[in-house]
């Protein structure tokens, strides 16, 4: 379940996550009920589908405290606090991400406390605080380096190519996105790929080069719909619109 949903076949990791849960739940094995449970909860997330996400992601949190496995409370919480994000309830959504982060603190957990540092840089972008956003990016980048986890390195990467991005610094934000993009396609991850070949065109179309901002969108959005990302593709289709709608040059 998990090496799909990491490329992007999202349809293929329900139906493998489902069977977990069907068979955790026949032999009563706690652990692996709330591992399925959350993973369920992370893909309907990725879909949009917040309520049941949210729905999801509590079960699994429930049995986390009930087990008290320290290590899944603190990713549910973080992904709980992803939610929040995605509603727009950004002070709700960073204090999920610092609960999760105190307890990865405690218990030295190296790979969540680096999530959860990328997390609250993405609540603090959303905020428009890009200092404190490529603060806490930089930090998880550091642990995702010390520990040779690339996929983490990867977003962190993309992440800071927006900071960028959005300050105008378009020479850096280039040259972050092309490093996370190599190392996406390298690991196979399509959405993220996908999610930094729009970036790219983005930048393109604010350097004034909409052919190729056009070329990369529409690059990004074949992607997109070969994995089945609905608000994706809708973000997409909106960006190709609005450079075909201002002339290509």
């Amino acid at each position: 379940g998990m090496v799909n949903q990491i490329r992007g076949d999202l349809n293929t990791a329900f139906n493998f996550h489902n069977d977990s849960l069907k068979i955790n739940e026949m032999e009563g094995n706690k652990e692996g009920m709330a591992r399925a449970l959350g993973n369920i909860g992370i893909l309907y997330r990725i879909q949009g589908d917040i309520n049941n996400a949210l729905i999801y992601l509590n079960r699994s949190l429930a049995i986390n405290k009930s087990n008290n496995d320290s290590v899944g409370e603190a990713g549910n919480l973080c992904n709980i606090g992803i939610i929040y994000q995605t509603k727009g309830e950004l002070d709700k959504a960073a204090e999920f991400c610092h609960r999760a982060l105190n307890i990865d603190k405690e218990i030295n957990n190296k790979i969540g406390e680096a999530d959860d540092l990328g997390n609250l840089g993405n609540i603090y972008q959303f905020m428009g605080d890009f200092k404190g956003a490529a603060k806490y990016y930089n930090n998880a980048l550091t642990i995702f380096e010390n520990i040779g986890k690339n996929d983490g390195k990867a977003n962190c990467l993309g992440n800071l190519g927006a900071i960028f991005q959005l300050e105008g610094n378009t020479k850096k934000a280039m040259q972050y996105h092309r490093a996370a993009l190599k190392l996406n396609r390298k690991m196979g991850r399509k959405k993220s790929e996908a999610n930094n070949i729009g970036n790219l065109g983005l930048v393109y179309y604010k350097m004034g080069n909409k052919k190729k901002a056009l070329q990369l969108l529409e690059k990004s959005l074949l992607i997109f719909k070969q994995v089945g990302l609905k608000s994706e593709i809708e973000s997409a289709l909106r960006n190709i619109d609005e450079i075909k709608s201002k002339g290509i040059s």
